[in-house]
């Protein structure tokens, strides 16, 4: 499955947190982010109950992606990246509070 997962730009915890929160629940899961037209930095993570990889082959002719470019769609800067989150909990709502946070930093 893919969940759209907001920025790791614009709101770094909360996307992690999304993450580790699919992560919890037994998923594999990869990361992703890519700029999308008047959003910018957007996120996504992949998740499976098997083993993901970044190998990426196209059995398609595709636009844009290529199987050069599509490994850098895994790679995040180091302001991109949060360590300290939480998993988001039903007792224990953080994802909200991250989101907050980051909506806040904006202004």
């Amino acid at each position: 499955m893919v969940v759209q997962s907001t920025s790791p730009y614009y709101a770094t915890k909360a996307f992690w947190c999304i993450n580790r929160t699919i992560a919890s629940e037994g998923f594999k899961v990869m990361a992703y982010h890519l700029q999308v037209p008047a959003f910018g930095d957007w996120g996504f993570n992949m998740a499976s109950r098997q083993e993901l990889t970044e190998e990426i082959h196209f059995d398609v002719e595709t636009r844009y992606l290529s199987e050069d470019n599509v490994s850098a769609l895994f790679k995040f800067g180091k302001d991109e990246t949060a360590a300290d989150v939480e998993v988001n909990q039903l007792t224990k709502p953080v994802l909200m509070d991250y989101y907050n946070k980051a909506v806040e930093a904006w202004d």
